[in-house]
């Protein structure tokens, strides 16, 4: 007669702390990539591409793909529909003289902000669930002998 048990568990591991270091570097590197257009760049590719590739190393390929998609598509979309909606006054009509201010006040803050609840919720979202398999109560040694 086998007296052994075999039973799993399942742990939860959270990682979106590791998200969470890549969206500061990718800020620090936008932040000062006003002074080095490269650093600019770098600094957007880290943000689209630092948090799927933490999801894939962590063996989560639906989460990679939607956020990657979120992270790169959607600061232009809600800025697309920030401009199809007229919010505030948006317009892309004017001189081109004064375009970059709406660039400056309207552009960019929408896509920061838009950036920043696409990361908070990626950061929230970031857990991974682990099958942990034990064996417990491994009987007599004639127990395993007739096994």
């Amino acid at each position: 007669m086998n007296t052994d048990t075999q039973y799993s568990e399942r742990k939860v591991s959270w990682y979106g702390w590791q998200l969470f270091l890549a969206d500061c570097a990718a800020l620090a590197l936008l932040v000062t990539g006003y002074a080095s257009e490269p650093l600019f760049f770098l600094g957007l590719g880290l943000f689209g591409l630092g948090a799927p590739s933490l999801h894939f190393h962590h063996g989560e390929t639906k989460k990679a793909v939607v956020v990657g998609l979120l992270r790169i598509l959607g600061p232009f979309a809600v800025l697309k529909f920030a401009y199809a909606i007229e919010l505030f006054g948006a317009s892309r009509s004017g001189s081109s003289e004064t375009a970059w201010l709406g660039t400056f006040f309207f552009d960019l803050p929408v896509m920061a902000v838009t950036g920043f609840f696409v990361a908070i919720t990626d950061w929230a979202l970031a857990v991974r669930e682990l099958e942990v398999s034990s064996i417990e109560g491994e009987g007599s040694e004639a127990d395993r002998a007739d096994a």
